[in-house]
Formats: C-alpha cells, sequence, structure tokens
C-alpha cells in the first residue's frame, strides 16, 4: 500500500528515545520468580499467588512456599512470587535461563545503545500512530522496569539483538506493517462523534478492501453485540463484558469501540480475560484496560506493550516466545509457534501459505536492517524451512535472499552494532489503506495476484476444491491447487482427503474438478466439454450416472472400481449405489443394456462348474501396461438439442437420456435403486427376490355349522383364523342323505382336509387344475375327491395347506373309516348310527 507521508524534521541522535520521566514510575517491584529461594523472600516483601492471565492462586496457598515448603503450588515457577509492600502487584514472567545483561540497571533497554530510531524508520518505513520509535521504547522501558525477566535484555549483544529482530518481523505482520491499531473488520470501518470512536463490525464477505468500508453491519439495530468477550470469565480471571450495544440514527450499525474487547495492539490482543492480564501486567491494575480498553490502539507504550505482553508472557506447550528467541541460538520457528502456531505450523492452505512467506520476508527485513548475520533456526514449526525455500525460489523473499548460504542458529560472540542512517519520518496518522483494489464490490482481491477477485480469499488453497469460477480459473491458480489431486497441498485446512465423517465432512461433499493445463499425475478436463451443473460431485467416489460420460472422465473415475480413488475420495467408493463403470479400457463386456434393468433370473443356471478347465488359470484384471486414459483428440459430443427435446445428453453410446435427481428410493428388502433416465426419470423397479416361502397359518380345527344347510366351514388361515364364509353348494342328488344333510363321504373329505398330519410327505400334484368353484371354503380350493389307500380299504382327502396334495394314508394302527365317520358324527350331535358304505366314490359334475 502506498503510504502518504507527512514530512517532519529528523530529530538529533542526541533526544531520548523515551516520552516517559523514570522518576515517575515511583517505587519498583522487581518480582522475583519464586519464593522458594534459601533465604526465602527479601525483607518488606510477602509470598503472594499469581492472580494475572488466570492463574487464580490464592496468596494462602503460597505463604508456606517462604518457609520452605516444596510441593505445589511451590514447585512450579511463577504460581508465587514475592511482593514488595507498597509497590504495583505485577506477577513475574517465566524465566528463560540467561543472565540479564545490565542486573544493575532496572531502566535499561535496547533503545540505549542498539536500536536507534534509523533502524525503525528502515525496518517500518509505512508506521502510523500508535505505532512510533518513541512509544516501542516507552513500552520496553515500562516492563522492564516492573520484571526480573527483561525484553531483549537477556545475555550478549548478539542474542539481545536476535530476539529484536524476531519480535519486529512478527510484530510486523501481526499490525500489517504497524498500521493497524484496531482488527480492520471490526473497526476499520468507524466514525468518530465528540471524540468518541463507533466501530462498524463487519464479516469478510461484506467488508471492502478497496475503500476500507463495510456494507452490512453485524449489528441489527440496538441489539447486544459483545464479541470477544466470555461472560461466564470474570475477575479476578477476566474483565467483565462491556455493554456493546447498536447504535441508532445516523450510527445505525455502529458500536462504541471502548465497550469491546476485539483485536487491537502489536500482536493482537483479543478477549477480555488476556486483556485483563495484559492490564495487570503492563500497569499494575486491571481497571486501566477493562474501564477503557481502546487504550490499546491509541497510547503508544500500550499498543506495543500488548506485543510485549503476549511475547513475554504468553505460556504455550511450556514456553514462551522470549524464551524460544533465546535458546540454543534462538529458534524463529518456535516464537511463530507461540503466536500462530495453530493455523502456520503447519500452513493450512490459501492465506495462511502466503501469510507465512510474507512473515519470514518481514523478520529477515528486520534482521537485515539490525547488522545480523545469520537468522535464527526454524526448527519449531512444522514446514517454515519449507516454506522459506519455496519463497526464495519462487523469488517472493527479496529481504531472505541476503541471508543465502548463511547457517541459521548460528551464535556470533563478536557481534558489532549496525549504525543504520536516519531516514525522513513518516509523520503519524491514520492507518494507510491498501492500494485501490481491481475488483468489483462484494469481491476480494488474492494476495498472489491482484487480478484474482473472489467472494472469499480464504477458500483459495484450502484444500478443497471450488470447481466454479472465479475460483477455479488461471488467474485464481486453479483454487491454489485444490481441484486437482496433485497440487492439492495436503498440508491444508481441510488436507484433500477429507472424508464425510470426518469433522470437517459437513462441509463436503468434495471433489477433483482438475482444468489446469500443467497438472500432473491424472486427466484433466476440458470445462467446455464437461459443463455440469454440479461440478463439486466430479471425482467425489460416489458414481453419479448423469456425469458418466468421456468428457467429465467417467465422472472422474468414480463409476468403476479400477479407477475410484478411495484416497483422495470424500465418499467411500463401495457406496450404496453400484458401479456403472462405462470407461471403455475397464467396461465389462455385456450387452447393451436396455430402458429397464434385467431382473434377478427366476431359477438358477443349471450349469454350477465349467464343463472343462479354462485356458487361463489366472484372469488379468487389468492392461499389463499402463492404459492411456486421456483420448487422442477431444471426444466428438452431440450437439445438445432444444430443451423441448427430452433435455438429453446423450453420447456417442446412447448412455444418458435425462438429467435426474440424486435420490434413490429404498425396497422392501433393504436395497437401493435410483431414477431411470430413460424413464422420464422414474425410479427402476425394486429387483425380484428369491421366491418367498409360504407361512402356512394353523388354525384350530373347530368347524362351524352353516344354518339351514347342515354344511360345516372351517377357519381361514388368511384372515386371522376367522370362520369361512358358508358356501351355497349344491350338491348332487346321489351325494345327498335322505335327511337332506350332506353326504358321509363329503363330511369325512371337509374334516381330513382340514386336519392334515404334522408331517406330510407330498405326492405328485394334480394333474390337473382344481376348479374355481369351492364347494366347501378351505385355504385352498381343493377339490372333494378321495384316495382309496391300497389294500386297506381307508379313504384320505386332499391338504389345502400343502397345494391341494392327498394326505398320508393312515397307519394300519388308526380307526376304519367307519369309526371316524361315528365319531365325527358324534362330536357334532348326530344320533344316528353309523352307516355301513361300501368302497366306492361317486365323481361330482365338476
Amino acid at each position: 500500500p502506498a503510504p502518504r507521508p507527512i514530512p517532519a524534521p529528523t530529530p538529533s541522535n542526541n533526544a531520548s528515545p523515551y516520552t516517559i520521566d523514570k522518576s515517575t514510575f515511583g517505587p519498583l517491584s522487581v518480582a522475583a520468580s519464586s519464593c522458594t529461594t534459601d533465604n526465602g523472600c527479601p525483607s518488606g516483601s510477602t509470598c503472594v499467588g499469581n492472580s494475572a492471565g488466570g492463574a487464580l492462586i490464592k496468596d494462602s496457598e503460597c505463604a508456606a512456599c517462604a518457609a520452605g515448603q516444596t510441593w505445589w503450588p511451590c514447585d512450579v515457577e511463577g504460581l508465587c512470587w514475592c511482593w514488595a509492600d507498597g509497590t504495583d502487584r505485577i506477577a513475574p514472567a517465566l524465566g528463560s535461563g540467561v543472565k540479564v545483561w545490565k542486573e544493575e540497571d532496572a531502566y535499561y533497554t535496547v533503545c540505549d545503545d542498539i536500536f536507534t530510531r534509523g533502524m525503525f524508520d528502515v525496518i517500518a518505513p509505512e508506521a502510523r500512530d500508535p505505532y512510533s520509535y518513541e512509544g516501542l521504547c516507552d513500552a520496553i522501558l515500562s516492563y522492564n522496569a516492573h520484571h526480573s525477566e527483561k525484553a531483549f535484555g537477556m545475555g550478549d549483544t548478539f542474542q539481545r539483538t536476535a530476539e529484536l529482530a524476531s519480535f519486529l518481523g512478527n510484530t510486523l505482520h501481526e499490525s500489517d506493517e504497524f498500521r493497524a491499531g484496531r482488527e480492520y473488520l471490526m473497526c476499520a470501518d468507524k466514525k468518530i462523534v465528540n471524540g468518541k470512536v463507533y466501530c462498524k463490525p463487519c464479516d469478510p464477505g461484506s467488508f471492502d478492501w478497496a475503500t476500507f468500508k463495510c456494507n452490512h453491519s453485524l449489528i441489527s439495530g440496538t441489539s447486544d453485540f459483545n464479541e470477544y468477550c466470555q461472560p461466564s470469565s470474570k475477575p479476578p480471571e477476566a474483565c467483565n463484558c462491556g455493554n456493546g450495544q447498536g447504535e441508532s440514527g445516523e450510527l445505525d450499525g455502529y458500536v462504541a469501540a471502548n465497550y469491546l474487547f476485539f483485536g487491537r495492539g502489536a500482536i493482537q490482543l483479543s478477549w477480555n480475560y488476556n486483556y485483563y492480564g495484559a492490564s495487570v501486567a503492563l500497569t499494575g491494575s486491571a481497571d486501566t484496560f477493562c474501564d477503557n480498553p481502546d487504550l490499546v490502539s491509541t497510547e503508544g507504550r500500550y499498543a506495543w506493550g500488548a506485543g510485549l505482553y503476549f511475547w513475554m508472557e504468553h505460556v504455550k506447550e511450556g514456553t514462551t516466545s522470549h524464551m524460544e528467541a533465546l535458546k540454543d541460538g534462538g529458534d524463529f520457528g518456535g516464537t511463530l509457534n507461540n503466536i500462530n502456531g495453530g493455523l502456520e505450523c503447519p500452513a493450512h492452505g490459501g492465506w495462511h501459505v502466503d501469510a507465512v512467506k510474507a512473515r519470514l520476508n518481514r523478520y529477515c527485513r528486520a534482521a537485515k536492517a539490525l547488522g545480523l548475520p545469520n537468522l535464527m533456526r526454524l526448527d519449531n514449526c512444522a514446514g517454515l524451512q519449507e516454506s522459506l525455500d519455496t519463497c526464495l525460489s519462487q523469488g517472493t523473499c527479496d529481504d531472505c535472499q541476503y541471508y543465502v548460504g548463511s547457517t541459521p542458529g548460528d551464535r556470533v560472540s563478536n557481534f558489532v552494532v549496525a549504525v543504520a542512517e536516519p531516514v525522513a519520518n513518516t509523520g503519524q496518522g491514520e492507518p494507510a489503506e491498501p492500494l485501490a483494489s481491481l475488483c468489483d464490490d462484494g469481491l476480494m482481491p488474492w494476495e498472489n495476484n491482484s487480478e484474482c477477485c473472489v467472494p472469499n480469499t480464504a477458500f483459495i488453497g484450502d484444500g478443497a476444491c471450488d470447481p466454479e469460477a472465479p475460483y477455479n480459473t488461471a488467474v485464481c491458480g486453479y483454487d491454489g491447487g485444490d481441484c486437482c489431486k496433485y497440487t492439492c497441498d495436503e498440508n491444508s485446512a481441510f488436507g484433500c482427503t477429507t472424508k464425510e465423517g470426518d469433522n470437517l465432512g459437513s462441509y463436503g461433499p468434495f471433489g477433483f474438478f482438475c482444468i489446469d493445463p500443467a497438472a500432473q499425475g491424472g486427466p484433466i478436463l476440458n470445462s467446455q466439454l464437461c459443463d455440469v451443473a454440479e461440478k463439486y460431485r466430479i471425482g467425489d467416489g460416489r458414481c453419479n450416472p448423469m456425469y458418466n460420460i468421456p468428457e467429465c472422465n467417467y465422472d472422474g473415475g468414480d463409476c468403476c472400481d479400477e479407477t475410484c480413488d478411495e484416497y483422495f475420495s470424500f465418499f467411500p467408493c463401495s457406496g450404496v449405489q453400484s458401479y456403472l463403470c462405462l470407461d471403455p479400457i475397464f467396461k465389462v463386456d455385456t450387452k447393451t443394456p436396455t430402458n429397464h434393468p434385467t431382473p434377478y433370473p427366476t431359477q438358477k443356471t443349471t450349469t454350477r462348474t465349467p464343463t472343462h478347465p479354462p485356458t487361463t488359470h489366472t484372469p488379468t484384471k487389468s492392461p499389463q501396461k499402463d492404459p492411456t486414459r486421456e483420448p487422442t483428440r477431444p471426444p466428438t459430443r452431440r450437439p445438445i438439442e432444444s430443451a423441448s427435446s427430452n433435455n438429453s445428453l446423450s453420447g456417442e453410446d446412447g448412455i444418458l437420456a435425462m438429467i435426474c435427481p440424486m435420490d434413490m428410493m429404498e425396497c422392501p428388502d433393504g436395497k437401493y435403486v435410483p431414477r431411470n433416465p430413460n424413464n422420464s426419470c422414474a425410479f427402476d423397479p425394486c429387483p425380484e427376490s428369491p421366491q418367498e416361502q409360504t407361512t402356512i397359518v394353523v388354525c384350530a380345527s373347530v368347524m362351524k355349522e352353516c344354518p339351514g344347510s347342515g354344511t360345516f366351514v372351517g377357519k381361514d388361515p388368511d384372515n386371522r383364523c376367522k370362520f369361512f364364509p358358508c358356501p351355497e353348494v349344491v350338491v348332487p342328488q346321489e351325494e345327498q342323505s335322505s335327511d337332506g344333510k350332506p353326504s358321509l363321504a363329503s363330511s369325512i373329505a371337509s374334516l381330513m382336509a382340514e386336519r392334515p398330519k404334522k408331517t406330510p410327505k407330498p405326492t405328485d400334484m394334480p394333474t390337473k387344475k382344481p376348479s374355481p368353484r369351492p364347494t366347501v371354503a378351505l385355504k385352498q380350493k381343493c377339490k372333494q375327491d378321495l384316495l382309496e389307500c391300497s389294500g386297506t380299504g381307508k379313504f384320505v382327502g386332499r391338504n389345502p395347506h400343502n397345494y391341494c396334495k392327498f394326505l398320508d394314508c393312515p397307519s394300519v394302527e388308526e380307526k376304519p373309516m367307519e369309526s371316524l365317520a361315528a365319531s365325527m358324527n358324534s362330536s357334532y350331535g348326530q344320533d344316528a348310527p353309523p352307516a355301513k358304505c361300501t368302497g366306492e366314490v361317486v365323481r361330482c359334475p365338476d
């Protein structure tokens, strides 16, 4: 961004770097880091608990530490410390183990002998209020006056200079070249009314980076707005949440800045609990920032002080950025890991990949201006060395070229401080705005290419393909490489291999719509030929029939077992829908499919095994040579007819007829069937199941006499064992007894038919279909003829529960037919003596 300098006279070299009068500090409390020294706390001081930064250690818990207690909390550095009576209660920072440079001078800072105004102007030519050289020196002076662990005051000259360069490189990046006193999205669009600042909070999609204006506020009317404040955290752990509330009238959509705990300062201090800790560490009182958090963005020593507080006291993994900068020659990677390691160690795609490179170049600029012969190590931040190598090879880290060939981490014992000539002061005005953007309203320029204008630059290089323009275009690096498998960065936020069940799976599905002509390792699609509605489904692991065409590489390989990529796919390749492999390289040689699926066979094939051994013992599943996946020339695609002509997408093979919805219908057997594009997108019929076995319901053998006719009916197993309706039976004269009741043969047949054997042995089916006219209503309408059992003179009827087959002949021990008939007549109130019948049977007309 182009600075707008305000001419100012160059101060003399003899001018003081401070605006604070050291005499105003009053009695100093240089806190000891522990109460467990041999002599305990010095006279006039008390061993107290550390209540800053959420530690909340009680004084009573630390009282015994001065008397020699060696267990908790006395054994944890920083929890208990010696507080001198009558001084500000400022807890100590964690110790680095490095000796103080000038222990006898409590007011020493690097501004006294190492860091000049000229160096600051070279490092930060675009710095704006509140980030002044004097403000930084004041902040260092104030912090070191109250802490035994000194900022940039530990070790020899080389160590102090190297730590300062690391701090300036990180804070240059965090504060946008020392121009952002307040977080841009929260308060770049602001108004000042009667000296009071009002902010218009914004989301990234509504923020115009060209004008620094918010098109749509996050505040609705006069509703409460307390972002960056955790209501459950209260003193002495955190500041109470402010009274953030939307304004009305000309300030509609704005809120008073002084009520909010959003990002401010050199390392953007945010959240109410961090403001509490910083206020105590920098001023000795929590009220300073809790009552007026906007001081961090308006007063230089507090804007820089917020960064110093984070640098010296923010503990992650048992260490601070200050400690990382001093250990073993210094580790810049460790300082970055403490500040933003969650997003940049390693870099999680898109903006963060480029942010790491920008941060490295700013660190190199500061180190070079301070005269350092080499950089720190880059160890404790995954991917940081690789980012530097890439940055150097791309030529985007100009300042780091100075250190090519040097050995990172070397400690130079005879280091001599550099001398920088002062440059014109650029003045202290409002934060400079970026260069005018080429993007339309609502779009953001990509940092790698200002001509790439997208709704959200964070989507570029995040490991999830955004297949549509403007993301997947040459000017935007084809979504930062996300849309091709072998250019996608697996260290990105989504990692290129996100699955349906992963934590980030709810944002899917993701595919690979690769149109980058320079991409290696896979087929390249032609976006004009594969012009489909849901490009993100190409290569997602689930076969989509409407995209299973040559122009779309057969749905990105999803429809063939051999080409579906389980490693990269969002869905498992063995999903619900079976494969419809049409790729000619892998397609199985079958008959051309018809409009309707072939139902399951009604019977098994008679040949279960081959009649002779196959000539090839091991089938060849794939070609011996790698198949040529890409066609030698673009496939010829039939022109798409007008919308009225069935909306077809027909290819050379007549693959599809219509684009159907992707829903599926569940069949009774649990299988799923899709819609048929050749049948107006109606669901395919469910597959035929194997012949179901008939479940026979056995009812009690109770019969009901039909009124008037003397006919008996049994119970219907198909109707919850209710009695059959009485039939209208016309009985032939010769079959009817003299009293009008059914003949004995008919009654026996009915009774025998209703009482099948428990384990009947089926015989041959009747050669002729039974008459549809029932004489007595049964489960199946069987003929009423009887079968004479050979050699016994006994008769059996047909079994309606066994396809009307005759019942088994009774054994010789069973009652003779005459006794059975007599038993039946007795059971149903027939008092007449049993008739003596012959073995003849009368065939009825049916």
